[in-house]
C-alpha cells in the first residue's frame, strides 16, 4: 500500500491514465525508497516507462502542484494525450465542455462504500482516509481504494457487478452482499459465486454490450473500466458517455460502435458449471 509520501501526485497520475501497471509502480515506489532517487528515474531505470510517456506525467505534475490545472484535469489530458499521440498542451487544448461534465464531489457514504462495508471488506477508516485523498485529487473513491490496494480489483468488480445487478432485480440487495461477502479473497466472479448460491439465471441471447466491446477490443484497461463503472454507478450517466468525458475514447468511435444495442456496461460471466455424476 502506498503511504502519504510515496501516494504523490506522480504516482496518482501515473496509475490513474493508465500509463504504468500498478504492480510496476509499486516496484518502482519501493525501489525509490531503497536507492533514494525519484520514482520517475526508478521507473527508467526498471524499464516499466516509456520516456515520452514519463516526460508528460511530468509535465503535467508541475502544472497540478503549480495551480494550472487540477489532477482530474491532468488525468484526462494524459489520456488524450496518449490516445491520439498528441503533446499534453495540446490534449489540454482540445478538453470540450463533454470532458468536464463528471467533476463531482465524492460522499462519504455511497452504494459502493455501503455494500464494501457490509460486505466487511473495509472499515470505516478506509472509507475516511479514501474521502479525503478523493477530495484532494479528485479521483473516485472506489480507484484510490484499489490503488491503496485496501480493495483488490476483483472485490471492487464484485461490488459494482452486484450493484448492478441489484438495481436490475436480478438479485436482491441482500443477496448481493452475501455474494460479495463470500468472494473475500477468491478470485472468482460473482456470477460464479451466484450460481453456486443458485441464484444466477442466464439469460439466452445475450448481445455485447459497449462496455465489454472496447475492453475485449483493448481500448479501455481493467482499472479504467471500474472507474468508469463507478461513475456509472453514482452519477447515472450511460457507459459510452462517460468513456468520452474521461478521455478513454473519441465521439467518433462511440458514434461507429452505436450499432450496439443496449449501453449495461457488464456482460455476465458464463459460471463454471460442475460436471454431472456418472452413472458408473
Amino acid at each position: 500500500m502506498l503511504n502519504k509520501n510515496e501516494a504523490d501526485t506522480l504516482s496518482l497520475l501515473l496509475a490513474g491514465a493508465s500509463l504504468v501497471e500498478e504492480r510496476h509502480l509499486q516496484d518502482a515506489v519501493a525501489s525509490a525508497k531503497k536507492m533514494k532517487i525519484g520514482v520517475a528515474q526508478a521507473l527508467i531505470m526498471l524499464g516499466y516507462a516509456e520516456q515520452a510517456k514519463l516526460e508528460k506525467a511530468i509535465a503535467a505534475e508541475k502544472m497540478v502542484k503549480t495551480g494550472m490545472i487540477s489532477v482530474e484535469t491532468a488525468l484526462k489530458a494524459l489520456r488524450i494525450a496518449t490516445m491520439d499521440q498528441m503533446s499534453l498542451d495540446a490534449a489540454i487544448r482540445t478538453l470540450t465542455p463533454n470532458h468536464q461534465k463528471t467533476q463531482r464531489l465524492p460522499t462519504i457514504s455511497n452504494a459502493i462504500t455501503q455494500i464494501l462495508q457490509a460486505s466487511e471488506i473495509i472499515g470505516s477508516e478506509q472509507i475516511g482516509q479514501a474521502l479525503q485523498k478523493s477530495l484532494d485529487t479528485g479521483m473516485q473513491m472506489g480507484r484510490i481504494l484499489v490503488l491503496d490496494r485496501a480493495v483488490s480489483s476483483s472485490q471492487m468488480k464484485a461490488a459494482l457487478t452486484a450493484i448492478i445487478m441489484s438495481r436490475e432485480k436480478k438479485i436482491t440487495s441482500a443477496e448481493a452482499v452475501k455474494a460479495v461477502k463470500i468472494i473475500g479473497n477468491r478470485r472468482v466472479s460473482l456470477e460464479q459465486v451466484l450460481f453456486e448460491l443458485g441464484l444466477f439465471k442466464e439469460e439466452p441471447g445475450q448481445i455485447i454490450r459497449i462496455g465489454e466491446l472496447f475492453s475485449m477490443a483493448g481500448f479501455i484497461s481493467e482499472s479504467d473500466m471500474l472507474e468508469c463503472l463507478e461513475i456509472h454507478i453514482l452519477k447515472g450517466q450511460q457507459l459510452g458517455q462517460i468513456f468520452v468525458e474521461q478521455g478513454h475514447v473519441s465521439n467518433d468511435l462511440i458514434e461507429r460502435r452505436s450499432c450496439c444495442r443496449g449501453w449495461s456496461p457488464i456482460i455476465p460471466s458464463r459460471p463454471t458449471r460442475q460436471p454431472k455424476p456418472s452413472n458408473r
